[in-house]
């Protein structure tokens, strides 16, 4: 049987389930062989919100592997995120289907692994540290509401994403207060500790924190109370430079990297900068605004300003908009010809911008 006539054979559907999550599945004598997670969500970013189509749960049967089915559904993914208002596309995964769809490594990052001593040594007296209870919810939303780069979560995101297993560790979560004299100053998200590689034990998560930033440094040594672990992980977003600045001021390292094991895909660029408006009249004069422009046919990109015009391909675009990626074993950004004119003046004065942190959000 040729690949067309097997193809012929298989159906697809689409079903979403109570979480919001869109599946795509091609079924075969009724049964999925191949499936997509999909979930919409939105994101503030500089103040300005835009749409996110988040890819997870990619897998197709060992038997019918090798068949397209997944590029077929992955491809599908890109056109119903673009269809439902989606800019970008996240993937919670790195392989060489992704790559093919001209995803590239997701985010900037610094990775921190903290001691118990190093820990100790950040430690302020006056903070409390409090398991969460139902009561302090509202608590949790207001610190979060605040994050300038951030997803818009209703109520019921934020309680699906406390119930969830998040990356980096895909373990359950303990939600956190961080309180003084009676004042919540702050959260943090910590996963219950998943064994690592090579006999080094265990290692503690922090999948996500809000609020302030010298606080939440100042009891995370009450975490190793809690945790019985020599080491605490966390990720710092590239644009959490207050965070970066209290930890190199302990002389606490951290290593440069992209969101772990996620890949991502603009996906329709106008738009997006569309509803960027307001972050870019407010870096760019009205009559460099009007001159900057932004257009895309399929995979193709095109940037125009002061009769110049920069033309980039789908993976090529993305280290233009959000900084090439950063890290070990990631090789080093061939640079782009901008030049020196009028268009690399403008580029300049509005990219990068900022990745938002998945967290909780993690599908």
């Amino acid at each position: 049987m040729s690949q067309e006539d097997w193809l012929n054979r298989v159906q697809e559907r689409e079903r979403t389930d109570e979480a919001r999550i869109m599946h795509l599945e091609i079924l075969l004598e009724g049964q999925a062989i191949s499936h997509v997670g999909l979930r919409l969500r939105e994101v503030w970013l500089c103040g300005c919100r835009t749409r996110v189509g988040s890819i997870g749960g990619v897998a197709t049967e060992p038997e019918y592997r090798r068949r397209g089915l997944a590029t077929r559904l992955m491809e599908r993914a890109i056109r119903r995120i673009d269809e439902e208002g989606g800019d970008l596309m996240l993937v919670s995964g790195d392989r060489g289907l992704y790559r093919r769809l001209h995803c590239v490594p997701a985010g900037k990052i610094h990775r921190v692994r903290l001691s118990r001593a190093e820990a100790e040594g950040l430690h302020r007296p006056g903070l409390e540290l409090k398991v969460a209870e139902p009561a302090d919810f509202l608590d949790f939303v207001a610190l979060y509401e605040k994050e300038p780069v951030r997803w818009h979560r209703s109520w019921e995101d934020f309680q699906w994403g406390l119930k969830h297993t998040p990356a980096p560790a895909w373990t359950p979560t303990n939600a956190l207060l961080v309180r003084r004299k009676g004042e919540t100053l702050g959260y943090l998200i910590v996963q219950e500790p998943a064994r690592v590689e090579r006999g080094r034990g265990q290692r503690a998560f922090l999948s996500e924190y809000a609020g302030v930033r010298s606080a939440l440094l100042g009891a995370v040594s009450q975490l190793f109370t809690l945790y019985p672990v020599p080491e605490l992980v966390f990720h710092v977003p590239a644009h959490d430079a207050e965070m970066l600045y209290l930890l190199a001021d302990q002389g606490i390292a951290s290593e440069t990297s992209t969101l772990p094991g996620h890949t991502f895909k603009v996906i329709n660029l106008p738009r997006l900068m569309e509803r960027l408006e307001p972050y870019l009249q407010g870096r760019l004069r009205e009559e460099e605004r009007r001159e900057l422009s932004f257009q895309q046919e399929g995979e193709t990109f095109r940037l125009a300003a002061g009769g110049e015009t920069l033309e980039l391909a789908g993976g090529e675009i993305e280290p233009v908009i959000f900084g090439p990626p950063e890290g070990p074993g990631i090789p080093q950004s061939r640079p782009l010809p901008l030049g020196g004119g009028k268009l690399h003046s403008l580029l300049s004065k509005v990219f990068p911008l900022p990745f938002p942190w998945p967290g909780l959000d993690t599908i």
